[in-house]
């Protein structure tokens, strides 16, 4: 006597082979997946992100010295001098009267500055890098604005030799019946 196999055996089968294909195929990393991952763990741990920055992106400094020196003179009148000159020789207590003495001399200075003044660059790599990465997208998507625009002007020229070609057709098309209504008149109009 045969054996009897159950007839949902294939139908068992084929489930477990259909969910083990499921969890493969389902547990693949997509690049999308990979970069959420990547992102989630750089923002739970953000020395990380900075550390790799740091390293990849530094900071430079440039220090440009400017040194400016100027002279100025000044010209100052001094304190007139002034002699005492007695008024009578034999007076006690002498008496004195003040004479200016001389026209009073003026005194040159020349006063010396000197600036230094310091320019400090800090270029920011990161940010540079940044920078050009966005430029170099910028830059694609006009190629490909160029790109298109040029394929859509082409159309456009493409859609007027056409258009120019139609429209003789239809004044040809409307002078022969204008001709054709006018010769049947004129025929009619003989009889």
């Amino acid at each position: 006597m045969k054996k009897h196999k159950p007839p949902y055996r294939h139908f068992v089968l084929y489930w477990i082979i259909a969910l083990a294909l499921v969890f493969t195929l389902g547990s693949c990393h997509t690049e999308q997946r990979s970069m959420r991952k990547a992102q989630e763990y750089l923002f739970k741990h953000p020395e990380y992100s900075a550390g790799y920055c740091a390293e990849q992106y530094p900071v430079k400094d440039s220090i440009i010295t400017k040194d400016s020196i100027t002279y100025d003179t000044l010209y100052v009148q001094a304190d007139p001098s002034i002699d005492p000159v007695p008024m009578n020789p034999g007076d006690n207590p002498p008496q004195f009267e003040v004479v200016p003495n001389k026209e009073p001399p003026v005194i040159k200075y020349i006063l010396k500055t000197i600036r230094k003044d310091s320019i400090i660059y800090r270029r920011d790599g990161a940010e540079e890098r940044r920078l050009q990465l966005s430029l170099q997208a910028c830059q694609g998507n006009n190629n490909n604005l160029v790109n298109k625009n040029d394929e859509l002007q082409q159309l456009v020229n493409e859609w007027k030799g056409k258009a120019k070609t139609r429209w003789w057709w239809i004044a040809l098309l409307i002078g022969g019946a204008v001709a054709y209504t006018g010769i049947k008149l004129s025929n009619k109009l003989k009889i």
